[in-house]
């Protein structure tokens, strides 16, 4: 039976997620406890696993866990420890918040946020980067980013909520762990405030740049902007938009390269393609097509007033219609004209961009005439005339 929760909440039986737990129970949440077991430090793994579910079972609310083969893992895809955990927990995050429509609540906290400023900091992060962790992230919430370490520490300690210390912490042997025991004690004697106010600064930036919609999908899915203005663009918001788009997949000196190149010169990677459409730079991976959602028969005398689809005379149509994709023998012959098109020259001279023009279906007849091309083009042949009384509505 799937438990009913709002919330799951992340807990290795630490202070932070551990205060996390009797917070939510103190303002009573409807909330369950997920405990990740990565085999990674032998008898003290069991032992937070234990603790954890002895937690959930003293305080009545649901709780899951889950081991992992984390060095295996590791191994398979070339990855460090700390990768590997953390691809694995959060993957198994997401697959219980699609289950029972919850949401997972994390446990970092304000000195967490310092760790991964100073560690953006040290790679070159940018501003996606030193804006940190978000208070919000798709199924993810972490609530207790307003507080440091040391006063939840002081929470469970006043209220005597037990945790465990995970001796692994005290090892300086990753970085994190460095600026934890070191670098971020030594920056404490001297006021964190500032890197406090920083970290909000690149936040708010981050979040100005986003409504700035630099970059707008069109219809068909695709994000374009013109080189023109990505050209103006300072390098750090190049990076946060290059973020934004595709993850990072693409280096920005390929960017940039391919404004200079050919029109259609394009690169893909990780299932994701950028392009260049004459004056303009495209990402996109899954496009839309532009389909027919329905066909239909509508007398003229019932008034035809449906909206975003195309008329046809069914007099001048030859059998019954149907949708396909177009090849490169197909011709229409556009309104107002005597003679025929290409569809592929057609929609190249409708200024289609050439990543889209294989997106638009056309409508054929039983003798594979053109009746008309999805996205408001018809058959100058098929067109309605006074003569009209009965027309093939096709909704697009």
């Amino acid at each position: 039976m799937t438990e009913r929760v709002e919330y799951w909440i992340a807990c290795s039986g630490g202070a932070d997620s551990v205060a996390l737990v009797h917070l939510m129970k103190e303002a009573g949440k409807s909330f369950g406890v997920l405990h990740c077991d990565f085999q990674l430090r032998g008898e003290d793994s069991d032992k937070d696993r234990d603790f954890v579910r002895n937690l959930a079972d003293e305080l009545k609310i649901p709780y899951r866990e889950k081991k992992f083969d984390t060095l295996k893992y590791k191994k398979k895809n070339k990855q460090n420890t700390q990768q590997a955990a953390r691809e694995l927990r959060y993957e198994w995050f997401e697959e219980i918040a699609r289950e029972t429509n919850a949401l997972i609540c994390l446990g970092h906290h304000k000195d967490d946020q310092i760790e991964t400023f100073l560690l953006q900091l040290k790679r070159g992060g940018k501003v996606n980067g030193l804006s940190t962790m978000p208070q919000f992230r798709e199924c993810f919430v972490r609530p207790l980013l307003s507080y440091t370490k040391e006063e939840l520490v002081q929470l469970c300690k006043v209220n005597n909520w037990a945790w465990r210390e995970d001796k692994s912490n005290r090892s300086n042997q990753y970085k994190r762990n460095l600026y934890r025991n070191a670098l971020i004690p030594l920056l404490k004697k001297n006021d964190l405030s500032c890197i406090y106010e920083l970290t909000d600064h690149f936040k708010e930036l981050r979040g100005r740049l986003e409504h700035l919609k630099l970059f707008s999908p069109n219809k068909y899915g695709a994000h374009e902007i013109l080189i023109d203005n990505w050209s103006k663009l300072p390098k750090w918001i190049k990076h946060l938009l290059n973020s934004e788009l595709s993850s990072g997949v693409f280096p920005l000196k390929e960017i940039e390269k391919l404004c200079n190149s050919k029109n259609g010169a394009s690169f893909n990677s990780e299932g994701l393609t950028i392009v260049k459409d004459r004056d303009k730079i495209v990402f996109f991976d899954d496009l839309i097509d532009q389909d027919v959602k329905s066909i239909k028969k509508l007398s003229v005398n019932d008034g035809l007033t449906h909206q975003k689809g195309i008329y046809v005379d069914v007099a001048k149509i030859a059998g019954e219609l149907k949708v396909r994709s177009w090849n490169k023998d197909d011709r229409i012959k556009p309104l107002g004209m005597k003679g025929t098109k290409f569809v592929s020259k057609f929609l190249k001279d409708q200024s289609v961009p050439s990543y889209a023009r294989k997106l638009h279906k056309i409508v054929v007849d039983q003798n594979e005439t053109v009746v008309a091309i999805v996205g408001g083009w018809i058959n100058d042949n098929v067109a309605l005339n006074v003569n009209t009384s009965e027309a093939y509505y096709i909704e697009c």
